[in-house]
């Protein structure tokens, strides 16, 4: 987020963002994390089977055999919902997986 909001909710966004992964036949469940001890930073989950994925991008069957059937992919997704009024941002872009943007706060 780039201005405060505190009414943010992942709740509205995560069923589209499920609905979008599994577009591209990815089978992922995203949860959300219960807040912290600080409350202006939310928190969800993608979890997806990491076998299964290796299969599917790479079919090496002698790396999955290594991979434990239970083992999942976890990518956190944060959003902060009372940024500091100095922070900035930079958007990048990215091509691979396939085309998309984000914006990120600056290194200093």
């Amino acid at each position: 987020m780039k201005k405060n909001d505190s009414s943010f909710e992942f709740t509205e966004y995560l069923p589209i963002l499920e609905k979008e992964i599994r577009s591209y036949g990815l089978n992922f469940d995203a949860t959300i994390k219960q807040k912290s001890a600080d409350k202006n930073f939310l928190s969800a989950f993608l979890k997806g089977n990491t076998k299964e994925y290796i299969l599917m991008f790479y079919s090496d069957e002698l790396l999955a055999r290594t991979i434990s059937s239970n083992e999942l992919i976890k990518i956190k997704v944060e959003v902060d919902t009372n940024p500091p009024d100095y922070a900035s941002y930079e958007t990048k872009y990215q091509l691979l997986p396939i085309p998309y943007e984000i914006s990120l706060y600056d290194q200093p």
